[in-house]
């Protein structure tokens, strides 16, 4: 609404002190926190560029009431770093949850709820062919 576009950022801020916490920023194409590869021939798995080994996982406790929290985590198991880009969402592979933008809570505004067309869930994937690195921006 503002007209500013925000990206998927991984922070600095560790999570249990094994991944890494996501967050909205402003969109900068080269901020490498901001770059992720969607891997096909690694189970569909989409990795941190600016965090090497780690990838978007939602596997983190099991009441999807409040929303599962987001990070990105080094390699585990892969069941629950599958990933599908459909209908501009990113759902995961192993619940069918959609990613979802949640404005008002800073620390992890990004949570995985059903599929519903009334929440932030639509996203942009801008590709960079040059290095085969994409970028993903709500």
């Amino acid at each position: 609404p503002d007209g500013v576009e925000q990206a998927i950022t991984v922070t600095n801020i560790r999570h249990f002190g094994v991944g890494y916490q996501l967050t909205a920023d402003i969109y900068n194409p080269k901020d490498p926190n901001q770059l992720f590869c969607f891997r096909q021939s690694k189970k569909n798995t989409i990795e941190s560029v600016g965090h090497q080994g780690q990838m978007l996982d939602d596997n983190y406790g099991a009441d999807y009431s409040d929303g599962t929290i987001l990070y990105v985590h080094p390699p585990n198991g892969f069941s629950n770093q599958q990933w599908n880009y459909t209908d501009h969402r990113i759902i995961t592979a192993r619940t069918q949850n959609a990613v979802t933008f949640v404005k008002e809570n800073d620390i992890h505004p990004f949570r995985l709820y059903p599929i519903d067309d009334e929440k932030l869930q639509r996203f942009s994937i801008r590709y960079s062919y040059n290095d085969q690195q994409s970028s993903i921006y709500s």
